[in-house]
C-alpha cells in the first residue's frame, strides 16, 4: 500500500494513508506496462514498468525466481 502511495505521490513520513479512494485515483493517472521477453519462465517472473506521463518519470522492476532442478 505505501510503495504504491509512494510511486504515486501520496505519501510523505508522517502522512496517514491514502484512502482506496484517492489511492485508485491517483494510480489510474499512471501508465502500467508487462512484457514477455520471450524466455521459457522457470519458476515465477515478474516485469513491471510504471510512467507517470504528468511529470515525465518511468520505472521498471524484472524480478525472477530462477528454481533450478
Amino acid at each position: 500500500w505505501w510503495a504504491l502511495a509512494a510511486l504515486a505521490g501520496l505519501a510523505d513520513p508522517g502522512d496517514e494513508p491514502a484512502t482506496p479512494d484517492e489511492l485508485g485515483r491517483a494510480l489510474d493517472e499512471l501508465r502500467w506496462y508487462l512484457w514477455d521477453d520471450g524466455s521459457p519462465a522457470t519458476g515465477w517472473v515478474l516485469r513491471l514498468a510504471v510512467e507517470e506521463p504528468a511529470e515525465g518519470l518511468a520505472w521498471a522492476v524484472v524480478a525472477t525466481d530462477a528454481h533450478l532442478a
